[in-house]
């Protein structure tokens, strides 16, 4: 989109062609075996295998402040295969007052990464404007994800890891952890590999002053395997290098007999991804985000239970390359969110009711933070009535989402696309549990 974004479109009204579509397959096959040979200690070997597929038959309408747009239609498909294997070994004892709960492994993983190659279509096929969305024709075939059989990269990652919670009486825990991981990944695409080794920590404390309150502080790095450009850029599929993050948390949680309460401040920092104005897309600089998180549970009485919960998030991009985008709130990423959702219990029905709302604050558009989307607020409502089916329980629902079909648009962190909102939906649904 060129410029300040358009009023929201009605999630109910079609802007794509008829023929547009995304499809997934997920397939997976695992075993676990687990051996307790003493009364506190058990050794576990697990493995997993799975076949993952994507089918990509999907437009991006550039539409300008007019709503005059043109359309690129790309067609694609994706492919992934995977196993993963750990052996593990969990188990606990006494050193005088501490008790300790270790645990040490290992684990491997192998992923194949596969996609259309010279399959892959993109082309314009044509242009209107949103108030009189045009179906144009498919120039091309229907995707298929077992036909993509190009190779673009794969990815080897094995692991030792060692864990130890060691519990100072009721009241104070402490949690160590060590991890040493290779990463390696080999870039079939044409750009580099990478062999990358890291060790990276966990610590956690955890303090119970009173009986009903938990404090906690903790620190976590990982590594990960880096980006893979989109489709639609101009480096289409360029794989980039491993990373690591690291995030901190503290916070408290309390609770009471009719009521339960969270909060916590966070701050996570890790490499940054966009696509620039060339339509090339990157991973330059670091991400950090910072925010506030408080949540809780109320119930007034029998009937009626009450959850809140709100969150302040600032985003910024930190480190890029010649400060050019330091300082800059991240695109798709709201700085308020919260909820607020209730529900009544009729004493003699085994009939729940719901009610609530969403709220998603302000989000900048650009990685320039140009333009911003304005703020939206959902409302929805439910139902469910739990009885019994052949002796095993049974639970009905109903939901109807955003209630006054709101027109609104969706972002997604880091990215300057939209999409429509879903307009009003009835979900209905049932769960037996055996």
């Amino acid at each position: 989109m060129v410029g300040a974004p358009l009023s929201p479109i009605d999630g109910g009204k079609r802007l794509a062609p008829s023929y547009s579509r995304y499809g997934s397959v997920h397939e997976t096959v695992g075993t676990d075996l687990s051996w307790q040979f003493a009364e506190t200690w058990d050794l576990s070997l697990s493995h997993r295998t799975s076949d993952n597929g994507r089918e990509y038959m999907t437009p991006t309408l550039y539409a300008n402040t007019a709503g005059d747009y043109s359309a690129r239609l790309i067609s694609y498909s994706n492919r992934f295969k995977s196993s993963d294997s750990q052996l593990q070994l969990s188990g606990e004892f006494e050193t005088g007052s501490i008790q300790h709960e270790v645990t040490a492994g290992l684990a491997y993983t192998k992923t194949r990464n596969f996609w259309s190659g010279d399959d892959y279509q993109r082309a314009d096929i044509g242009s209107g404007n949103l108030d009189n969305p045009q179906e144009f024709s498919n120039p091309f075939y229907e995707v298929d994800y077992k036909k993509a059989a190009t190779e673009y990269s794969r990815v080897t990652r094995t692991e030792t890891f060692l864990s130890d919670t060691l519990h100072f009486g009721t009241d104070l825990d402490i949690v160590l952890g060590l991890r040493r991981g290779n990463l390696l990944v080999h870039n079939l695409s044409g750009g580099d590999d990478y062999d990358r080794d890291a060790t990276t920590p966990t610590a956690a404390v955890v303090y119970r002053p009173v009986a009903w309150l938990s404090t906690y502080a903790s620190y976590i790095e990982s590594l990960q395997q880096g980006a893979t450009a989109p489709a639609s850029a101009a480096n289409a599929f360029e794989v980039f290098d491993p990373l690591e993050t690291q995030q901190r948390e503290i916070g408290a949680k309390a609770e009471g007999e009719n009521w339960s309460a969270n909060a916590s401040f966070f701050r996570l920092q890790r490499g940054l991804t966009y696509t620039n104005a060339n339509n090339v897309f990157t991973q330059d600089g670091e991400l950090r985000y910072e925010g506030l998180e408080l949540s809780g549970k109320f119930r007034l009485s029998p009937q009626w239970l009450l959850n809140a919960s709100a969150i302040w998030l600032d985003a910024k991009a930190e480190k890029t390359t010649g400060g050019f985008l330091d300082g800059n709130d991240i695109p798709g990423v709201a700085d308020q969110q919260a909820s607020l959702y209730g529900e009544y219990r009729f004493a003699d029905l085994p009939l729940t009711i719901t009610a609530g709302t969403r709220f998603v604050g302000q989000r900048p558009l650009d990685q320039l933070n140009q333009w911003d989307l304005d703020s939206v607020s959902l409302f929805d409502l439910g139902a469910r009535y739990e009885t019994q089916l052949a002796g095993n329980a049974l639970t009905l629902r109903m939901n109807l989402d955003n209630v006054a079909d709101e027109a609104y648009w969706v972002t997604t962190p880091e990215s300057s696309y939209l999409q429509q909102g879903a307009p009003r939906t009835l979900k209905v649904g049932a769960q037996v549990d055996f």
